[in-house]
């Protein structure tokens, strides 16, 4: 949980037993302590989680399209299985993307 809780517990005044709505009351701070410390930061944390395994992959996308194609003509390495240049010759001689700075 939070170190300091920050909800509406720590701003009202301490209960005490005697009091004719003690039960109530500590039924309305075990659910905002549910339902708000952990059911909503654990939304939150969920969408930020959710978030970077999204970047994650589409860093794993981008990094597989510049293994699998050349960057200075869009040919695929397919296209080279059956031609006299390789697709790494391709990419470091012909197409050199270094050369185009």
């Amino acid at each position: 949980g939070l170190r300091s809780g920050g909800g509406v517990g720590d701003v009202l005044r301490k209960p005490s037993k005697e009091e004719p709505l003690f039960a109530a009351r500590v039924i309305y701070d075990l659910l905002f302590f549910f339902m708000v410390i952990i059911i909503v930061l654990n939304l939150i944390f969920g969408v930020i989680i959710d978030t970077f395994a999204d970047l994650r992959s589409e860093k794993q996308k981008k990094e597989e399209i510049l293994k699998t194609t050349c960057f200075i003509c869009g040919l695929e390495r397919d296209k080279f299985d059956n031609k006299t240049v390789t697709f790494e010759e391709h990419i470091k001689e012909e197409h050199n993307m270094w050369h185009y700075l």
